[in-house]
């Protein structure tokens, strides 16, 4: 891995901005997570995603839902984990 250098302020008001693109990311997800994760209790069932797939007029079976959790669980747990540690927001003025 190369190491990184800063070449003036151009560079650190760059890495600034990833910085805060990052947490605003972290943000929005929470956000979107929370919308199907009904019962907050931090992880998205079948039976939650299933009814906001029905509630948005897509006509879903248990199978395809089963598969849908497959593909996105990282744990093995059957259900949907948001996986986003808490960051901590900075104020970045320069």
């Amino acid at each position: 891995m190369e190491n990184c250098q800063l070449n003036g302020l151009s560079d650190v008001r760059y890495v600034i901005f990833c910085a805060q693109t990052v947490y605003f990311s972290c943000v929005e997800l929470r956000i979107e997570f929370a919308q199907f994760d009904r019962d907050a209790d931090g992880f998205i069932s079948q039976q939650e995603l299933m009814e906001v797939m029905r509630s948005l007029g897509l006509k879903i079976d248990t199978e395809a839902v089963k598969k849908i959790i497959q593909r996105a669980d990282l744990d093995g747990s059957s259900v949907i984990v948001l996986m986003v540690k808490k960051v901590a927001r900075t104020d970045y003025r320069m």
